[in-house]
């Protein structure tokens, strides 16, 4: 058998226990509430949470689905409107007609077909410029064929 004293302790204890259930409001003794999960709708607040969740995910899913088809699309009408800006410029292109106008400009270059111009019609800053671009001309020439000489040689040695 139990003292008295351990038996006022266990008693104290259990009193303070059940003081901590009840909760005492203007005149009424009222349970404290309990730590159950709620009911909400037929589904644990846990299951309620797991199905917003997933709704969210879903949500989520769908609007990355809508971001990547709209930049498809917009890719897309970019490379058909740049299609036809190049079809635009293609459509405006000058074309030049290079196989007579650059003979004769060539020939006129090189001093063959002076006769048909009157001495009044060429200045002589352009006779001037005209004989400088010569002589630039026949310089780059030897310099490209020296170029060329030494490459060959180069080539020639390795082997």
């Amino acid at each position: 058998m139990k003292s008295k004293s351990v038996r006022n302790r266990t008693r104290r204890r259990l009193s303070r226990r059940n003081a901590k259930k009840q909760i005492h409001t203007e005149g009424f003794l009222t349970s404290a509430p309990s730590k159950e999960i709620p009911k909400v709708n037929n589904y644990t607040a846990s299951k309620a949470a797991g199905v917003w969740r997933d709704l969210y995910e879903s949500f989520v899913m769908r609007q990355c689905q809508a971001q990547i088809e709209y930049w498809k699309q917009r890719a897309t009408h970019l490379d058909q409107e740049n299609e036809e800006l190049r079809n635009q410029l293609m459509a405006t292109k000058p074309v030049y007609e290079t196989s007579s106008e650059e003979e004769e400009e060539q020939s006129y270059l090189d001093g063959e077909d002076m006769s048909r111009y009157e001495e009044a019609e060429i200045s002589p800053e352009y006779l001037e410029f005209r004989s400088v671009t010569l002589k630039h001309r026949e310089e780059l020439r030897q310099t490209r064929e020296r170029e060329r000489m030494e490459n060959a040689e180069n080539m020639s040695n390795h082997e």
